[in-house]
């Protein structure tokens, strides 16, 4: 039986649907470490059903948590145990920009998806966000015009800088004045 919990996931836009009770979570799926408990809760994916940990096989996966982002229009990134548990979740004005990750000092750094984006290719973003374990944007990063793109990627560097992978439009000209073959 799924049990609907106080979540801050938007459902009307959102893919995840609600977080839920996991009494009986896994039904016929194995166990993960350890038994369900009455008082956890896990992402629930509208289209989907659960998400998270659905099995976990001692030994052959790495412990640890895993950080994930479920795409489309949710602003929500889930940090789980190897239990599937939802250790801590961070709430964004935008949909992912299909890339995030936790960095050394708790916060999380996070693609987002601005919109009237200036090409449609797979990942294109347009903002990072820096979000404090207390839910505050503590830096942010747009990249967005009518020429450019941030493209998913991007890394913190060791000087404290962000590398940004990005998307920028050339005309054909330019792309042949850099090696491009004409006609490709």
């Amino acid at each position: 039986m799924w049990t609907a919990l106080p979540c801050s996931v938007k459902t009307e836009d959102c893919h995840v649907s609600s977080c839920v009770e996991a009494a009986g979570f896994f039904g016929d799926l194995p166990v993960v470490s350890g038994a369900a408990r009455a008082d956890r809760t896990a992402a629930y994916e509208l289209h989907d059903g659960p998400t998270g940990v659905l099995k976990n096989v001692p030994g052959k996966t790495f412990e640890g948590y895993t950080l994930f982002a479920p795409t489309v229009k949710c602003t929500t990134t889930y940090l789980i145990n190897m239990r599937g548990d939802v250790v801590h979740t961070w709430e964004s004005k935008y949909p992912p920009g299909l890339y995030a990750r936790l960095l050394p000092n708790g916060n999380l750094l996070r693609a987002g998806s601005l919109p009237e984006q200036p090409v449609k290719i797979g990942g294109a973003g347009g903002i990072i966000e820096e979000i404090d374990w207390n839910g505050k944007v503590v830096w942010s990063y747009t990249m967005k015009s009518d020429n450019e793109i941030q493209h998913h990627c991007f890394d913190r560097m060791p000087n404290g800088n962000t590398l940004i992978l990005g998307w920028e439009r050339k005309t054909p000209a330019e792309a042949q004045a850099k090696g491009r073959k004409p006609g490709t």
